[in-house]
């Protein structure tokens, strides 16, 4: 765990992982005790930099979304000016997510297992950009839609491998970075659940508990996982 950094209440953090930041995330590189000081400077820099144009791209999006809905809400009654500030923030965060999937393809695009485990600088970077803009995006939109179908088509959009049959409580465990080495079929996924890094880990006609944690390359099929438990080994 990096100097200054803070890791969430009930996060595992797997051996040997670096994570940095507050809250702490897994930078996806393996710790090896010799990194070079001068990538960190400039992998730091470039957050700064990334956060910044994060801010005047919801801010552009935040006026698109006023320009859209100024002409719809025209009759004077009495919260239609609460109305359209809640629809300006919503269709925002619809408008955000929609950047999310282009900037998930265009910078990560479909992970393989060895960028997984051997991850460059630029791997990093953009799962890290990826991940933060995501999560930035989903609040606002996830408030009101909670459990909807509508996050399975825009999980899909991102590259999850999901039907409508499936269920999840918790959006914010499908970051950009994790879509692609996941399988989900008929199943139901609970709450804070973590995936390791590694091969594809599939999921069909099963329920995964809360704060389960699933090693990479498993299968879990016709089978409950229960909550705060490790699977190693498949299950059928």
């Amino acid at each position: 765990v990096d100097k200054l950094s803070v890791v969430p209440e009930g996060a595992k953090v797997p051996s040997r992982t670096y994570v940095s930041g507050n809250p702490a995330l897994d930078s996806g590189r393996e710790f090896r005790g010799n990194d070079v000081h001068c990538l960190s400077i400039v992998f730091k820099v470039s957050q700064i930099l990334w956060l910044i144009g994060e801010v005047y791209l919801f801010f552009w999006l935040f006026l698109i979304s006023k320009l859209a809905l100024s002409g719809l809400l025209t009759t004077a009654w009495r919260y239609h000016v609460l109305m359209y500030w809640i629809l300006a923030v919503m269709s925002t965060s619809f408008l955000a997510l929609l950047v999310s999937a282009g900037l998930k393809w265009l910078m990560i695009g479909r992970r393989t297992t060895n960028e997984r485990m051997n991850p460059s600088s630029w791997v990093s970077f953009a799962d890290w950009a990826c991940d933060y803009h995501f999560r930035a995006s989903v609040n606002l939109l996830y408030c009101g839609s909670l459990l909807s179908k509508i996050w399975n088509v825009m999980l899909k959009l991102h590259g999850l491998d999901i039907d409508l049959k499936s269920g999840f409580t918790n959006v914010y465990d499908f970051p950009p970075s994790v879509v692609d080495q996941v399988s989900i079929k008929r199943s139901f996924i609970g709450p804070l659940v973590s995936f390791r890094s590694g091969e594809r880990i599939e999921i069909v006609d099963s329920t995964v508990g809360v704060s389960a944690t699933l090693e990479p390359g498993i299968k879990v099929h016709r089978s409950t996982v229960r909550a705060f438990c490790e699977v190693h080994d498949s299950i059928y």
